[in-house]
């Protein structure tokens, strides 16, 4: 149920009211902002699926793609159940995602065009095997209705009757065909005889691809300065040239690149995204249980994120689904999604003088999915509702801020990504935050076809400042603030001082901290705990100290809890300054006094282009490099919902109040929207291209972060950080035929070709691809180089080898006896550079040689692309290999 319907009748009536008066003033165009409007009852007007949209797509893809698009769209899955063996021999009732072997329509029609070597012209008959594709999917719905209604509904077993009664909970056709069941474990072997199966996989939870609670030390939650990820990325200047999503020229010119963020809802009366926001679904929606047992799902249309107003009701009325909420509603209320949009396509229209927010691409059109209830937590089912409905609605890209756990590029939610690319989205979806460790991105983001990012940092100036405590001198740098101080509020003045050990709420007790500055060292509670300690305690501001020597931030904290209403003016010393701090405190408790400085020292610069030390990575279970790009997502500031601060129940719409409704959070989440709203630049830009277009122009344009102190692995950063103008600006793309893995009736992993920005020449064996007798190992790999300019480009092709700590990757070159290769050719013959005429595309073979004395192990790199006439224009590939002894 939605508790934001069950406002007492008095509430009930003031929001209708609100409603309806806001409806009456505003223009009919815009009165989608409002929860129970009629235009957000409707789906996005569908665009025409035809024969030229079908054409187009299959442009963007290789022959090697071509002749293996069963893999990628899940058609080909030999191995039928994907659910942990210990279930299937259980009676208890189980949630599961089928796929039917029948494709959805729009993948039907480009296999079938892609057989007769492209899309039936006529527009009749084009239209008559669209139709009959659709029939199909119905069809094949209808069937396997038919099938789970023949099912026994009780069986003995032991004796007694058991309840074995299955129940089809969702539906899907546009992106993914098939549905989601409940039904007992032991019943999935017997769905798996079905003819019409593909396959059955365990749903699994789903949250917002957030910093994690283990690190909510090191991730700040709290308000700050406006997307600061923007100018970084030279998106300022970009949407001062225009670029803001409003299509270039073709048939939409004039119109919005359209964007869907699937993600916990969107707080859509958000002055900063009042006006790109268009409508949206709810697609977690309950109206409790069914007779069986199985929840309920009704879209009302409504994506508007869990509010405070939820929580209240569900005190009152807990829902039978999710259950009681928790004591704290700050667990149950969500902002995920509302944050995600902003970094989007907010417009800096909040009319405050505080903060307001700026998105990549202010001028979309944003349309919301809630696909994560409250506490932002999800399932399978509700993220692949949320897919579907996208395909369905004709969005041209979608953002997933959100994952799970699974590795694996075949899990249905990755699937549906595929499919949903092939159908003409581009697809951008979070790495997730399981980082640091190898092999931890997760479905949806280990999709072949996705965008998938991972996040960095941003540069930035920490104030700092020399505090007094008698004659001691103490270097301090800002930790954290609200929003009515400046960095030096404390200017000129002296205070009290008192020692609180940990800060916990224990160490208050019996204190009167009114106008004192509470010493807290870290340990044991988390940072914002131990800020939240303070403020109830009264303090007038807060010292934390280091319990350690962290050297990559010279012995300060490396959190900056940022600007926030739940935060007390507060700075941070090294453990040295803090130890000598609390001796000198213990000495005279009672007259120990700290003075703040009238004014401010040099303010520390703060590294940018750095890995986010929890950005997932790879690779994927087959191997395959992600993420494919990393973009801005530490200390991201973006819109919030209005009661994230200073939660009221029962507010009317029109007395809300946004002036502090931001907030700056970290996590891969926050990466993710910022290239969500770039692809849209590009489409905007490039009307032409397809979804793999997109991905290879952020790709093949992508800026190195390496430096000479840090080398980052493919595996952690992809083609490296993003870089907007090139990849909206430039008109050469390069496209790379990479193997991802499918599994074969013996359960062994097979290789399946797929388009992508990368190389992976493979997992291979001593004297693989070599000559009969040879250790040698030889694997070779197509690319294209397509010139879209109208002047001739020579590019020398050149490979650079590196070597990381994290994939274990061996050193190539003289002195290391690694005498690695590769080598390029094009029509046949050897070359060392690549020329393209204006309006053409030349392929080209990239192979690698790992000669039989070379080490075992990982080799990995980038091969570059330099104009031979201007090296300012420059692209690369990331390459891998892995080689292992024979047999493995």
């Amino acid at each position: 149920m939605k508790y934001r319907k069950k406002f007492s009748k008095k509430i009930f009536s003031i929001f209708a009211l609100s409603t309806m008066l806001l409806n009456i003033a505003l223009p009919q165009a815009l009165t989608h902002v409002q929860a129970e409007s009629k235009q957000n009852q409707q789906s996005p007007s569908s665009e025409t699926f035809n024969a030229k949209e079908v054409n187009r797509i299959l442009d963007g893809l290789t022959p090697e793609q071509k002749a293996n698009i069963n893999k990628l769209t899940g058609a080909d899955i030999a191995q039928k159940i994907h659910v942990d063996q210990k279930d299937l021999r259980s009676s208890k009732n189980i949630n599961v995602i089928v796929q039917f072997k029948e494709d959805p329509a729009k993948i039907q029609i480009i296999k079938q065009s892609l057989a007769k070597g492209g899309a039936t012209v006529n527009s009749k008959a084009f239209a008559s095997e669209y139709a009959e594709a659709q029939k199909k999917v119905k069809d094949s719905h209808a069937k396997f209705k038919s099938f789970v209604n023949t099912q026994p509904k009780t069986q003995i077993i032991g004796g007694k009757s058991v309840n074995t009664a299955m129940s089809i909970t969702r539906e899907y056709s546009e992106a993914f065909n098939g549905v989601a069941l409940s039904l007992p474990a032991k019943s999935v072997e017997n769905i798996a005889k079905n003819p019409d199966v593909a396959s059955i996989w365990s749903q699994v939870e789903y949250t917002a691809a957030e910093g994690s609670a283990p690190r909510a030390s090191k991730t700040s939650k709290s308000v700050g300065k406006p997307t600061t990820g923007l100018s970084l990325l030279g998106l300022d200047k970009l949407q001062a040239e225009g670029h803001t999503g409003i299509i270039k020229s073709g048939p939409r010119a004039g119109q919005k690149v359209k964007i869907g963020v699937l993600d916990t809802g969107i707080d859509y009366n958000h002055p900063d995204l009042k006006a790109v926001y268009k409508g949206g679904h709810d697609l977690v929606n309950n109206k409790g249980f069914d007779a069986n047992g199985n929840v309920i799902y009704e879209d009302d249309h409504d994506p508007m994120e869990t509010i405070y107003d939820d929580w209240v009701a569900a005190k009152a009325n807990p829902d039978p689904v999710v259950g009681p909420p928790p004591a704290d509603y700050k667990q149950y209320i969500t902002s995920h999604g509302t944050h995600v949009s902003g970094t989007i396509a907010a417009n800096t229209t909040n009319n405050n003088d505080v903060y307001s927010a700026n998105g990549a691409a202010p001028d979309v059109e944003l349309y919301g999915y809630r696909v994560l209830g409250p506490g932002g937590r999800g399932t399978s089912d509700s993220v692949l509702n949320g897919i579907d409905q996208a395909v369905e609605d004709d969005m041209d890209v979608i953002n997933l801020s959100l994952g799970a756990t699974i590795n694996d590029p075949l899990y249905p939610t990755s699937v549906a990504i595929n499919n949903a690319t092939l159908a003409g989205v581009v697809c951008n979806v979070a790495a997730g935050n399981s980082g640091p460790g190898a092999a931890t991105v997760g479905s949806p983001g280990t999709s072949a076809l996705a965008i998938t990012v991972g996040a960095s940092t941003i540069p930035g100036d920490i104030p700092v400042m020399t505090l007094k405590n008698g004659s001691d001198s103490y270097q301090a740098r800002l930790f954290g603030k609200n929003f009515a101080q400046a960095d030096d509020v404390f200017k000129g003045q002296t205070f009290p001082i008192v020692d609180v050990g940990l800060g916990s709420a224990a160490d208050y007790n019996g204190l009167d901290m009114t106008g004192k500055i509470a010493l807290v060292k870290r340990g044991g509670d988390f940072l914002q705990t131990k800020m939240a300690n303070a403020k109830k305690a009264g303090v007038a501001g807060m010292i934390i100290w280091n319990n350690t020597a962290d050297a990559d931030s010279q012995g300060y904290i490396s959190s900056f809890l940022g600007v926030s209403m739940d935060n007390v003016y507060s700075v941070s010393l090294t453990q040295v300054q803090g130890q000598a701090l609390s001796d000198a405190i213990y000495k005279d408790p009672k007259s120990a006094t700290i003075t703040f400085p009238d004014t401010l020292d040099a303010p520390i610069a703060k590294k940018g282009d750095e890995l986010a030390n929890f950005s997932s990575t790879g690779p994927v279970k087959d191997w395959s490099i992600k993420p494919d790009v990393v973009a801005p997502g530490v200390d991201i500031s973006s819109t919030v919902p209005y009661d994230v601060w200073e939660p009221q129940d029962g507010v009317s719409v029109e007395d809300r109040d946004y002036k502090y409704a931001y907030q700056l959070m970290s996590g891969t989440s926050m990466a993710t929207p910022h290239v969500a709203g770039i692809s849209a630049l590009i489409l905007a830009a490039n009307p032409e291209y397809t979804p793999a277009d997109v991905k290879s122009a952020l790709m093949n344009t992508a800026k190195d972060i390496n430096t000479d102190s840090k080398t980052y692995s493919v595996y952690q950063v992809g083609a490296g950080r993003v870089d907007p103008a090139r990849a909206i600006k430039e008109d050469v793309k390069i496209q790379v035929v990479d193997k991802a893995y499918t599994l074969d009736s013996d359960s062994e992993l097979s290789q399946v070709d797929n388009l992508t920005g990368s190389m992976f020449f493979g997992f291979k064996g001593r004297g693989e691809g070599a000559a009969s007798g040879s250790d040698d190992v030889i694997s070779s790999k197509d690319f294209n180089v397509a010139n879209q300019g109208t002047s001739s480009k020579t590019f020398n092709v050149s490979t650079q080898f590196i070597s990381t700590k994290f994939a274990g990757s061996n050193e190539v070159g003289p002195g290391t006896g690694n005498d690695v290769k590769i080598d390029f050719s094009a029509a046949g013959k050897n070359v060392t550079s690549i020329n393209v005429d204006g309006g053409s595309t030349v392929q080209a073979t990239a192979k690698i040689t790992v000669p039989s004395n070379a080490l075992e192990g990982t080799y990995e790199g980038y091969i570059y692309l330099v104009n031979a006439a201007d090296s300012s224009e420059s692209y690369r590939i990331p390459f891998t290999i892995t080689v292992a002894e024979k047999g493995i």
